[in-house]
């Protein structure tokens, strides 16, 4: 198949800003400058990526100097002052370098984001554009490592004149900085008090020896800056005398590592931010001459460098949760018993609130880690968070059970997504009406390109009821609203299914996401509409020649179900065609996307042996009805399916010449009438099943002949212990020796 045409503009310079911040940025824009020597008008992309890659570690950074590196048979430079090493002197052995282990260039965990922007380039001179992208940074993970020596999380700009597999792109990394300002009113504004009953090495399930611990602890106020300083202050009653006790600041990074048949896994990764003791505190204080007041009392000091809070961000990126750990150790006992007490780390400060005036209803305040401009009523970030289930302990009862009986997904019929609603069969088995308590669905569509797979779409609900809303017994059906209805998504451009390739599914489930437990999954068939007479190109006639024949075509824009029409000039005993379609899709690189390409033989046409069957001019061949049609665009540079006519026509002589002829396949009116004669498709001749027994189905040690001759093999080998086969390849066994021939006949004499 021939490749893209020729691109005569060319990219002179693209600017991107070094920083976004969610609390100031709602758009992703760069500038892009063109140049266009030619009179033709061309397209440029920009596409905005957001991915999660390999850690930078040592061998990554190392990636250009292994480039560098100059070839085994080329001596090695050495310092001024160090004299080569003789191989043959003794001396002390010195130690065996490490292996650089090779760095792959497409190191990217997954992509969370890779919107498309698409610009148009004026002929003869050179233009500037702006790209802008839409986005809701408050919902977006920061740029950054999600813990040390962990996945780093990268965002980028590409732009590029060519093809996406052209990898011919320009591109520039940029930052983006996540902000939180708490709603208000908030809990973290008030002081944070937990109360302590704990029993210390009492050393079995009855409480015959133990050392309780009993009290308080707490913080002026649960919301903090980076770098600022706020005091934990602990009153515990000890059995004993208190040995030892300290305070750290301990960060939950929740971040998702997905895979085939785990798409939703999610790993947890604890790490201790800072640390201190009360004897560190106590010195502290001494040296700094200040006056204890409160003898149980730390000074912690969050780093500048930690991330805000944040819930889980889009595509369950990360989400990450901090907690003031107070570690205490009671006299006589070794080891450290641990409380625990959450805190927020905030962009803002937060200005402490008396307890006095903090409201009785805990619902008229806000209680989760939601920025401002965040929707306090978001159905993605909830997920995966412990949550109070109203009937939790008719649960636990088994008084009461909701189950999902169907589901089924409704869209347009000619497979579009516009519009396109989930409906979720429910069946409540109860004695009277129960709320339904964090019903979980999920939209995504994947793609598997040889070894890897990825999702490029996803979208997440969560439907719960209240006392109002309350499910009477009996069967009910919840309608959802899919995200194609308004501008989120462009249901034109997104990519069509194909068998295994690409999919669409739809998920529900009553638990987190986080345990991979699918109750009901459906599959979702997506069809692709494009214009036949997109491509100018197409639509005038064709003629190709090469050698005595030739090729020609009135049109080569066709629609699919409906005909292909080619003539073949020149003297030839046979002809035959092939439609043959060429599927590539995306890999996703850090520097360069790789493609996996799959071509595969659509329909074949035979020229019959009595040419009186023969067309007068044109030969047709029909489209298959079921094939997706010719694809350039797709959501996510996910796919690019071709078409191309292969003729083969043979001379007299048994020669023969292969013509490939580019062509675009439609869903629109090609405007052709069907042929008048229709030679009938070659159909392969079916293959003759010859069965072969098994080796249970033959006698024992039973010598088998695959041809079925009746004679001794020359050798045998064992077969499933107890059945023998003829190996074919296997050398004749020698003739004996004349001496040992005498012998055989004189034993076959004797009586």
């Amino acid at each position: 198949m021939s490749g893209p045409p020729p691109i005569f503009a060319r990219i002179i310079s693209l600017q991107v800003p070094k920083r976004f911040v969610s609390a100031e940025d709602n758009q992703l824009y760069a500038t892009v400058s063109f140049d266009n020597e030619s009179d033709l008008v061309h397209s440029a992309q920009v596409v905005f990526r957001g991915y999660v890659r390999a850690p930078l570690t040592s061998d990554n950074k190392g990636e250009k100097r292994e480039e560098r590196r100059p070839e085994d048979n080329q001596p090695q430079p050495t310092h001024k002052n160090e004299e080569p090493r003789d191989p043959k002197r003794k001396g002390k052995k010195e130690p065996a370098k490490k292996k650089q282990v090779p760095v792959d260039q497409r190191n990217i965990y997954y992509e969370f984001l890779h919107e498309q922007i698409w610009l148009l380039i004026d002929k003869q001179g050179r233009v500037e554009h702006e790209a802008f992208l839409d986005v809701w940074l408050p919902r977006f993970p920061p740029s950054g490592p999600i813990h040390e020596g962990g996945p780093v999380i990268e965002y980028s700009c590409r732009v590029s004149v060519d093809p996406w597999y052209e990898n011919h792109h320009v591109e520039q990394t940029f930052e983006v900085r996540r902000t939180l300002i708490l709603k208000q009113p908030h809990m973290a504004a008030y002081p944070n008090h937990i109360k302590v009953n704990r029993c210390v090495d009492h050393g079995s399930m009855f409480h015959k020896v133990c050392k309780p611990v009993n009290g308080e602890i707490w913080t002026e106020k649960g919301a903090y800056v980076a770098g600022e300083k706020f005091k934990v202050y602990w009153r515990l009653a000890y059995a004993d005398t208190l040995s030892d006790a300290k305070v750290s600041l301990i960060k939950t990074a929740k971040f998702r590592t997905p895979e085939p048949n785990a798409p939703q896994s999610v790993s947890t990764k604890v790490d201790t931010v800072s640390t201190i003791s009360l004897a560190q505190q106590r010195e502290k204080d001494k040296k700094e001459g200040k006056e204890r007041k409160e003898e149980n009392c730390v000074a912690l000091e969050i780093p500048e460098t930690v991330p805000v809070s944040m819930t889980m961000t889009i595509f369950n990126v990360l989400s990450v949760k901090y907690q003031v750990l107070l570690q205490v150790k009671v006299g006589g006992h070794k080891e450290f018993t641990d409380f625990t007490l959450p805190v927020i780390v905030t962009s803002d400060f937060v200005e402490p609130r008396p307890l006095k005036k903090k409201p009785a209803n805990k619902k008229e305040l806000f209680s989760r880690a939601l920025d401002v401009d965040d929707d306090s009523a978001d159905d993605d970030d909830t997920d995966g968070e412990v949550e109070e289930n109203p009937d939790k302990e008719a649960l636990a009862r088994r008084d009461f059970s909701i189950e999902v009986e169907n589901l089924a997904v409704a869209t347009r019929a000619n497979g579009q997504l516009h519009d396109a609603y989930a409906e979720v069969h429910l069946l409540v088995n109860s004695h009277e009406a129960r709320s339904m308590h964090g019903l979980r669905l999920m939209f995504t569509a994947e793609c598997r390109a040889a070894e890897s797979w990825y999702e490029f779409l996803r979208y997440k609900a969560i439907i719960t009821t209240n006392e109002a809303t309350a499910l009477s017994p009996g069967q009910h059906v919840i309608k959802v609203a899919l995200p194609f209805a308004d501008t989120q998504y462009d249901t034109n451009i997104l990519p069509p299914s194909l068998a295994d390739d690409i999919r669409y599914l739809c998920k529900v489930t009553m638990i987190s996401w986080e345990a991979n437990a699918v109750q009901y999954e459906r599959e979702v068939f997506v069809d692709r509409y494009v214009d036949t007479w997109a491509k100018k190109e197409f639509t005038p006639q064709y003629d190709e020649e090469m050698g005595a024949w030739g090729v020609k075509m009135r049109q080569r824009n066709f629609q699919r179900g409906k005909w292909i029409f080619a003539k073949v000039t020149g003297d030839f005993a046979s002809v035959r065609f092939q439609l043959v379609q060429l599927r590539r899709l995306r890999q996703p690189g850090l520097k360069r996307d790789e493609s996996f390409l799959h071509e595969r033989v659509i329909t074949e046409l035979q020229s019959p042996e009595d040419k009186s069957l023969w067309p007068t001019t044109e030969w047709a061949l029909q489209i298959p009805s079921y094939i997706q049609p010719s694809i350039e665009i797709a959501y996510w540079n996910v796919l690019v399916l071709s078409y191309a006519l292969v003729v083969f026509p043979k001379g007299q002589d048994g020669h023969e010449h292969k013509h490939t002829i580019p062509l675009w396949v439609g869903t629109t009116d090609d405007k052709l009438e069907p042929p008048e004669v229709i030679v009938p498709v070659a159909r392969p001749a079916p293959t003759q099943m010859v069965r072969v027994p098994s080796p249970a189905d033959l006698p024992e040690f039973e010598v088998w002949d695959r041809d079925e001759v009746k004679m001794q093999p020359w050798w045998v080998e064992r077969f499933n212990r107890d059945t023998y086969t003829f190996d074919e390849s296997a050398p004749p066994p020698p003739k004996p020796r004349k001496e040992d021939k005498k012998k055989m006949k004189e034993e076959d004499r004797e009586p």
